[in-house]
């Protein structure tokens, strides 16, 4: 075969054969894919919490200075926690919302750890959405949560769902496509020619310019407040009949002070706190003690000079029923305190002759109170109490002051 026949029948070949599918002649350089846009800052400090309102959901949006690393759980059915790893804020530390699933949301600082605990109204399901800098918690009715496809997945609270990864990209994971799509667009050019592109979702419902937003910033003043009630036992540290004398004809007659025994005491609290002041309570009580009269010597002083004899002693008891104005730090879990308030004490010498009085007087107390779960609570407390009793028919007058130490258990609603 000549070269001139070779060469016609390959550019015959050449102009039937299609092109290589694999390979195209070209002088452009190879162009590099554009970079991905860099992730922004860890966040260091929790700027904004807001709850939102809209069509049976409610919504918490948290926002930071940058991104947001996290944990998320359920705590039984009616409260989800979530952790912000390495932040801290200065938003205050509890708000209350007049909403059918979000009762209250409340912030701590932990080591390493800003908790934020949503307190529900009923049993719900959870999902996540992920900003740029923030992070949604959409909350969604058991019942009605069957019903949507975006939420009907995900575990009721009962069912304990574990917690979600601590980094925030492997969270994505946990929630529902449809969810990613909206805070994560998908380029054009990475969806396959042959395939179509599902059309969007009609909106259920314009948007409501009304609707009810409550900011971390404001309080709602339709919340009910906290009422608790206590049982509470301790001991006295030490006690007297101090500035002793007599009464009627023998007013002039003074005694040396009388000391009394050692002695437990009992009692019941009930107490108020307003929603919109949280450092602020009121509360009544009511407890009783036997601060028996000892066996002592006992100096008298009068007109006629000084004289001693030796007391048998006497069976005393103390009731008393108080009003106090508490004043406490409103700590998510641990709250000191200190109040004072107005008592009224009933005293009775049960020896002859046998005596009762009662009279006004002081009940001041201070403690610590924490918080063991979202209802019950353990405290500690001192307590003093200063009164003055005239037992006249043992022509005897005497300033009654105690102190004591006690502890007990709450119920707080």
């Amino acid at each position: 075969m000549s070269m001139k026949r070779f060469l016609r029948i390959l550019s015959i070949l050449l102009a039937v054969l299609p092109p290589s599918i694999g390979w195209t002649a070209g002088t452009d350089e190879p162009k590099l894919a554009a970079p991905s846009p860099p992730r922004s800052s860890p966040a260091h400090i929790l700027t904004h919490v807001e709850l939102k309102q809209r069509g049976g959901e409610a919504t918490v949006l948290i926002s930071g200075d940058g991104r947001l690393s996290y944990r998320i759980r359920p705590l039984s059915t009616d409260r989800v926690i979530v952790d912000l790893l390495n932040v801290s804020t200065k938003l205050p530390h509890a708000f209350e919302f007049n909403d059918r699933i979000v009762r209250q949301i409340r912030i701590g600082l932990h080591p390493n750890v800003l908790r934020l605990v949503i307190d529900l109204r009923q049993a719900a399901v959870y999902s996540v959405e992920e900003g740029k800098n923030t992070l949604s918690v959409v909350l969604a009715p058991r019942a009605s949560a069957k019903k949507s496809p975006d939420v009907a997945g995900l575990a009721p609270f009962s069912q304990g769902a574990s917690e979600l990864p601590m980094d925030h990209r492997e969270a994505r994971l946990a929630v529902p496509a449809s969810m990613q799509a909206q805070s994560e667009r998908i380029p054009v050019a990475a969806v396959e020619s042959d395939r179509t592109l599902p059309e969007p979702r009609p909106r259920q419902e314009p948007r409501n310019r009304a609707v009810d937003r409550r900011m971390m910033g404001q309080t709602t003043t339709q919340s009910s407040g906290e009422v608790y009630i206590a049982a509470f036992g301790g001991v006295s540290l030490a006690q007297s009949f101090t500035k002793v004398h007599g009464t009627g004809d023998d007013a002039s007659v003074q005694l040396s002070n009388l000391a009394l025994k050692r002695t437990g005491i009992g009692g019941l609290k009930l107490g108020f706190s307003p929603a919109g002041a949280k450092w602020f309570a009121l509360e009544t009580e009511a407890f009783y003690s036997t601060p028996h009269i000892k066996q002592q010597t006992i100096t008298a002083t009068g007109a006629g000079g000084t004289a001693s004899t030796d007391a048998p002693g006497s069976h005393t008891r103390v009731t008393t029923w108080a009003f106090n104005w508490i004043i406490r730090y409103p700590g998510e879990w641990v709250q000191p305190y200190a109040g004072a308030g107005l008592g009224i004490f009933w005293g009775h010498i049960s020896d002859s002759p046998s005596s009762s009085d009662t009279s006004f007087g002081l009940n001041a107390l201070a403690g610590l109170r924490v918080k063991m779960g979202q209802h019950l609570v353990a405290f500690s407390e001192y307590k003093y109490n200063r009164a003055s009793f005239d037992f006249t028919n043992a022509d005897l007058h005497v300033l009654y002051q105690a102190h004591y130490v006690v502890g007990g258990l709450g119920w707080s609603f």
